[in-house]
């Protein structure tokens, strides 16, 4: 099934935040590993990871993981920052929890674009 770019950052804010906050307890970042197998576990849209990654993972630990593209990490947060946090890329577990249980924030942006473009990158 094909999920839209902006279901599956929905699904790293309400499903994956709480599910890492559940399983590794509340931390600043967690692992490459932890939100990977997270996302597996939850059956959620893997075509968007770098999303999830540059929400949840250390600047450092992206670039150890993600060699090819790890000039992308700010772009990823500055994007997620500008529609969700009023561009403070400096969000952290905390306010991605805040923002996930405020039931104001169900419905997300609309310019998270639906199809896929060419900064995206695909796993």
């Amino acid at each position: 099934m094909w999920y839209s770019k902006r279901s599956a950052i929905k699904s790293y804010f309400k499903k994956l935040s709480v599910h890492l906050k559940r399983k590794y307890g509340k931390h600043k970042h967690y692992s490459f590993e932890q939100v990977q197998n997270s996302i597996k576990e939850l059956g959620l849209n893997a075509n968007y990871i770098d999303y999830a990654l540059a929400m949840y993972i250390s600047k450092n630990e992206y670039r150890n993981q993600i060699k090819n593209n790890s000039d992308y990490y700010d772009l990823y947060r500055e994007e997620i920052s500008s529609k969700y946090f009023n561009g403070d890329s400096k969000f952290n577990i905390h306010d991605i929890l805040r923002f996930a249980e405020d039931s104001s924030n169900l419905h997300m942006p609309q310019n998270f674009e639906d199809d896929i473009d060419e900064n995206d990158n695909i796993y």
